[in-house]
């Protein structure tokens, strides 16, 4: 298969870990899965830069279901980063749930 320069380019620049501000809110709870029912692994900080190694979707909260997996394996809601993109742009995590 046979890729265009500009896909291979794309790829690479969001097939790292990338970071982001929280919006929305002080604290952001980092989850054992894509549900607000999973267990909060972790908790972000507003200032915190979280970042995204792949994207899944999940339990639908604040008008998305897109969930954001970060390197601490535990998932936020897209709705409060500053990804600039309101739907995925990151690879897709491995395991996905339709969360609860």
């Amino acid at each position: 298969m046979r890729y265009s320069a500009t896909a291979l380019a794309l790829l690479a620049l969001f097939s790292a870990s990338e970071a982001f501000d929280i919006i929305h809110s002080a604290n952001l709870n980092c989850r054992a899965g894509p549900s607000t029912k999973s267990d909060i692994i972790k908790v972000y900080s507003l200032g915190d830069d979280v970042q995204i190694v792949c994207q899944s979707t999940g339990e639908r909260v604040s008008d998305t279901n897109i969930w954001d997996k970060t390197p601490d394996n535990c998932y936020v809601l897209d709705y409060y980063l500053s990804t600039g993109f309101s739907g995925i742009f990151m690879p897709l995590c491995n395991a996905t749930s339709s969360g609860g």
